[in-house]
């Protein structure tokens, strides 16, 4: 059997506030959440080199931030068809994509193509995830990787 070292203090925290933050996205905003949370504007999904997702794009409404350019905290779950995102500190309402935006670009400039980034520029060591389903899967992933955590955890108090 492998013995897994304990959790610093630290791991311990961000632990808790991904199940947290799971739990919620799992569940679901209430009406409430999504009146009081920051407003996301082309926005896009982007990874570091390791898979920890995160968004990108233009808020407004936040309570620590001033409008503009921010990348959020870890993306914990994103649900396009009601317009909303959890990450490990809060949710946000979701407005256009930043792909919407792209594709509208091309239109106007008469190009055509599934998935071309018109509007690219570098993202600061962040790749786009613009393929929902490797976005989902990622997402279903880390979701997974802590709750085995959070497992193991409970099994050497």
């Amino acid at each position: 059997m492998i013995t897994l070292p304990a959790l610093t203090a630290e791991q311990r925290h961000h632990l808790t506030l991904a199940m947290t933050a799971i739990a919620a996205a799992e569940t679901g905003p209430d009406p409430e959440d999504l009146a009081a949370a920051p407003a996301l504007d082309l926005w896009r999904p982007l990874a570091t080199l390791d898979l920890a997702l995160v968004l990108w794009g233009h808020v407004s409404g936040h309570p620590r931030f001033a409008p503009g350019p921010i990348v959020t905290s870890r993306l914990i779950a994103l649900n396009r068809q009601d317009g909303w995102a959890r990450t490990l500190s809060r949710w946000y309402r979701l407005a256009e994509p930043f792909t919407a935006f792209e594709g509208a670009l091309a239109r106007d400039a008469g190009l055509s193509g599934s998935g071309m980034r018109i509007a690219t520029f570098d993202f600061g060591g962040y790749i786009p995830v613009d393929d929902p389903t490797v976005l989902d899967r990622l997402l279903a992933d880390y979701a997974a990787r802590v709750r085995a955590c959070d497992g193991e955890k409970r099994e050497h108090r």
